[in-house]
């Protein structure tokens, strides 16, 4: 008996981020996937390897419309916690796709010094794969990085806790494409 409460007790315990179903969200994530796929368009992110608590988090923040951007479909906005806390499942449990990406090797350099002058390894961790609530940047669409980091530099996006007027963790306009390129590069 006390092992049948020790097991419900648990079962209350588990938060639904640990219950989510990965499976359950490669169905739920098929509207997802027609913009958010390598072929499919530059200017949206892969979210394929992303870490789980960053896309849940994102999902609901424009669910709630703390978070906007101008020409993304709004499919997730109806969708109930369950049903973001699959699809951030099923896309964190993919593997970082190959990116066939047009990068310019002579800002790959260039954007690597620049990301370590700025420390972006402390949060996006040392191989920029994200951790929690901190997006992965490896492998990530170019374009969009250089545009979301210029939505960060013009404080139209916040970056985490940092102040839009933080040099110290918000790059500016003209690096952008240097950073945007150096993350893009990493496999």
């Amino acid at each position: 008996m006390k092992f049948l409460l020790f097991l419900a007790a648990l079962s209350a315990a588990i938060s639904p981020a640990v219950a989510a179903d990965a499976h359950a969200g490669a169905t739920k994530a098929q509207i997802c996937i027609v913009c958010h796929k390598l072929a499919q368009s530059y200017s949206f992110p892969l979210l394929d390897a992303q870490p789980k608590e960053y896309l849940y988090t994102q999902m609901n923040a424009y669910k709630d419309k703390r978070r906007v951007w101008p020409g993304r479909p709004h499919n997730d906005t109806s969708l109930p916690e369950r049903d973001l806390r699959d699809i951030a499942e099923y896309f964190s449990a993919q593997k970082m796709p190959g990116v066939p990406f047009r990068i310019d090797p002579s800002k790959i350099a260039s954007g690597k010094e620049k990301a370590e002058e700025l420390k972006c390894a402390n949060c996006h961790m040392p191989d920029f794969s994200g951790k929690d609530e901190v997006p992965r940047l490896a492998g990530q669409v170019p374009e969009y990085l250089v545009a979301q980091i210029d939505a960060l530099s013009s404080g139209a996006r916040t970056h985490g806790r940092a102040t839009t007027v933080d040099p110290a963790r918000n790059a500016n306009a003209q690096d952008s494409e240097l950073l945007g390129h150096f993350f893009a590069s990493l496999q």
